[in-house]
């Protein structure tokens, strides 16, 4: 694969690249191709060949790399034309996406709407899927996605749906539709919003009257979606707002956390206090999506610690861990839980929670707490409280630079922890005194990837790197 990352100057080493990528299979296979498109336009004349080739499998994943060039690899066009009448169908599709990679026809689109009327649903769905990389361009694919929409096969409307959304604007009229096949079961797990914001903000009338809709999933959906769409979905504040206060819990949340990615409105850190602190199993849902919520406003959500401080007593409660999470997303105005959150990680006998409150503590207090906590679980601690600290470390950067030790103790005895490296790199030059290892394994006879090992010591010291031959 780092042959491909060279270019069009590493074409000699095509036909390794082309065997490797018929021995290989599944995802490899497809990172192979990935690596034949970045050799350049000389490289098209063995594609269109292999396209030719059985098992099927060399056949998609030269198309895949064909397409990945795009306009470089006109000269293949008349083959992949031919292949657009191919007797298998999943060839046919993925032929005429290609086709549309290369020449930016969006002609290319009519045999994948065609396959949208297909009676089976895998090929269906496939069509949509490559309708959807098409963006923009499928924008005549509109009409028959929605007829999609109003069938009654579900896959067909989760396919329909998140093709509808990669084509964007142009799916404006198909925007009532959408919101009516895409109810949420869960407010803290709407899948579609994303997708329905997608079609921009001349969707957001429609949105809004989705508010008011006897359906709480498709209301929570609407809710959502005008939230991804930001300040740009201002004129959904004052029914969001009177959604805010129904005396429906869980659209109290969802209204929240859409008021505050819209209008960064702080009242809405109260109510989603309420919900968060609700511990009865009956309204677990409307809790876990207030504290999601609350993890995401951050330093903001401050006026929550005290109903959040008060539930770190209750170590068996289900969703301890994330309270815990969102106090060290809140930062240090939580500090007031600081002697909490210590005695949970010096005596918890869950490596979970143990971590978790090692992360809050650094969050709170700028890592000179929490960071001696972490040392000790990457010295002694279980497997996964280990890789908890390390996964924590990791993100403090060159502020885990007193940690370097441990974890290069850590790597020396086991020097395939790829993630023991990758802290180390994370840390940069503040790790030098762990160089000498790092080197050391380099340099050895083990039969592992060293790929982690030489991204830590190029980060720790560019200079020692290129003298080692890294680059």
């Amino acid at each position: 694969m780092s042959l491909g990352k060279v270019g069009p100057a590493a074409a000699g080493s095509a036909p390794a690249m082309f065997d490797a990528m018929r021995r290989a299979s599944g995802f490899q296979a497809g990172l192979i191709a990935g690596g034949i498109a970045q050799l350049g336009p000389s490289v098209v004349p063995r594609l269109v060949e292999a396209t030719r080739e059985r098992p099927g499998s060399v056949r998609r994943e030269s198309l895949h790399a064909l397409g990945l060039m795009g306009p470089e690899a006109r000269g293949a066009l008349g083959r992949i034309e031919e292949l657009t009448h191919d007797p298998d169908v999943s060839t046919r599709l993925q032929a005429a996406s290609v086709h549309w990679s290369i020449s930016g026809r969006p002609d290319a689109a009519s045999i994948l709407i065609e396959a949208l009327r297909d009676p089976k649903a895998s090929v269906r769905g496939l069509s949509a899927y490559q309708l959807g990389l098409m963006g923009p361009a499928a924008n005549s694919a509109v009409p028959a996605l929605i007829g999609m929409l109003e069938g009654e096969d579900p896959s067909d409307h989760e396919a329909a749906i998140g093709a509808l959304g990669r084509i964007g604007p142009p799916s404006l009229a198909a925007l009532p539709a959408m919101l009516r096949r895409s109810t949420a079961a869960s407010p803290g797990v709407i899948p579609w919003a994303v997708s329905l914001a997608s079609v921009g903000p001349g969707g957001v009338p429609i949105l809004i009257e989705g508010l008011d809709d006897p359906d709480e999933g498709v209301r929570w959906t609407a809710a959502a979606a005008l939230g991804e769409l930001g300040a740009a979905a201002g004129d959904a504040v004052p029914k969001l707002s009177r959604m805010s206060t129904s005396d429906r819990a869980a659209d109290r949340v969802v209204a929240s956390l859409a008021l505050w990615r819209i209008a960064r409105d702080g009242r809405v850190v109260p109510i989603l206090a309420t919900s968060a602190g609700k511990t009865d199993p009956r309204d677990r849902n409307e809790r876990y999506a207030a504290l999601d919520a609350l993890a995401e406003i951050g330093p903001p959500a401050a006026g929550a610690v005290p109903t959040l401080r008060a539930q770190l007593s209750a170590e068996k409660d289900p969703a301890i861990t994330k309270v815990v999470q969102v106090l060290g997303l809140i930062g240090p105005a939580a500090a007031e839980a600081i002697d909490q959150l210590e005695r949970m990680s010096a005596h918890s006998g869950e490596d979970m929670l143990r971590a978790h409150a090692n992360e809050a503590i650094w969050r709170i207090t700028g890592g000179e707490k929490g960071i001696e906590a972490l040392i000790k679980e990457v010295r002694g601690g279980t497997e996964y409280a280990r890789s908890s600290a390390l996964g924590t470390l990791s993100a403090m950067g060159p502020k885990a630079a007193a940690a370097a030790p441990a974890i290069a103790e850590a790597l020396r005895r086991d020097p395939t922890d790829g993630l023991a490296a990758a802290v180390l790199r994370d840390i940069g030059p503040p790790a030098r005194p762990a160089l000498p290892m790092l080197i050391e394994i380099f340099k050895g006879d083990l039969l592992l990837d060293k790929a982690g090992v030489a991204a830590a010591i190029r980060a720790i010291d560019p200079e020692t790197a290129r003298s080692l031959g890294i680059r």
